[in-house]
């Protein structure tokens, strides 16, 4: 019988947690440590086992994960490829070009190798060990961002059998860079929406306004209520991008607020269908319709997986070869409903 797997978790919050709990369920051998003294206790309840800090994690684990705020992940993975040297390191933040920059500043060839920069697509607006759940990393887009030229191809294709295997989510091969300027629209951005959104509202006549909400309202807010100081570290990160995507926000506003100022409603019927078409499009893509599934042979350049990526692919399995290669199951993005 193999040996279990072994995996280590620095931060047992919401997305450390979650592995946790996940790899657990796999049967995966458990390591974790965490600052919160009350979250200590609960992991030790759980049966998991704890240390006291990442040097100890990255010594009893094959791969690690900091599961922690983007300010604090290079300091975390650094330390746990200096503890170990076999060790494999991987972070959760979800801002990478910085992190990548960090950890590159401060490491070795041999530890860059062993470093695969990474953000799980799967947060809430809850936090902390007891809303952790493994099922919010089933089926969840994984990106995963080698560095060309300093990543060790193989420490990649290991980190992606754990990512979809015992903790069940599909990987995105994708560039840092790349990485950063997608999450500005997709998720930075849409934070400060839903923080100016609730502002809006609560402008004038609050309590009214609440009373005579609906679903828009609540589900257009619910990630206004995210932290406040996780997300300091992430608009700082990744400011330059954001700016972009809120310029870009505020000049479709702009068009919109003209077109009802200036009564153009066939035209504004017109761009409304346009937008539910796209919106049909990201729900398909992301949520909904299953794209093309295909298979990609593993080699040692990374450029084919990130141009892949590039395309919205998402690898769902890795399997190992009798000839000490790896075939990976894939999933294309589905057609568009709409053209262009």
């Amino acid at each position: 019988m193999p040996a279990p797997l072994r995996i280590g978790v620095v931060g047992a919050g919401l997305i450390g947690g979650s592995i946790i709990r996940a790899a657990v369920g796999a049967g995966a051998e458990v390591t974790a440590c965490d600052r919160d003294a009350a979250t200590v206790a609960a992991l030790e309840e759980a049966g998991v086992r704890v240390v006291d800090g990442p040097a100890e994690v990255a010594a009893a684990s094959a791969v690690a994960f900091a599961a922690v705020p983007p300010q604090a992940a290079p300091k975390v993975c650094l330390a746990m490829l200096d503890a170990d040297a076999e060790v494999l390191v991987t972070d959760t933040a979800s801002v990478k070009e910085s992190v990548c920059r960090a950890v590159a500043a401060d490491a070795g060839p041999a530890q860059l190798a062993r470093f695969v920069a990474g953000h799980p697509l799967a947060g809430r607006e809850s936090r902390g060990w007891e809303n952790a759940d493994p099922a919010i990393l089933a089926g969840a887009v994984w990106a995963l961002c080698p560095q060309p030229g300093a990543t060790d191809p193989a420490a990649l294709l290991r980190v992606m059998e754990v990512v979809t295997g015992p903790i069940g989510a599909r990987v995105a091969v994708v560039d840092a860079h790349e990485h950063d300027v997608a999450l500005a629209c997709t998720s930075h951005m849409p934070h400060l929406a839903a923080s100016a959104l609730i502002g809006t509202v609560a402008a004038s006549a609050p309590a009214l306004r609440y009373r005579l909400s609906g679903g828009a309202l609540r589900d257009g807010t619910r990630v206004a209520a995210a932290s406040s100081e996780l997300w300091d570290e992430i608009l700082r990160d990744n400011a330059g991008n954001i700016v972009v995507a809120l310029d870009t926000l505020v000049a479709e506003l702009g068009s919109l607020r003209d077109l009802v100022a200036e009564g153009r409603w066939e035209r504004l019927l017109d761009r409304w269908q346009e937008r539910a078409a796209l919106r049909d499009d990201l729900q398909g893509a992301r949520w909904g319709r299953e794209g093309t599934v295909g298979a990609l042979g593993w080699g040692e350049d990374l450029g084919p997986l990130l141009a892949f990526g590039r395309r919205g692919g998402l690898v769902t399995a890795v399997h190992r070869t009798d000839s000490g290669g790896a075939v990976l199951d894939t999933k294309a993005v589905p057609a568009p409903t709409t053209p262009g």
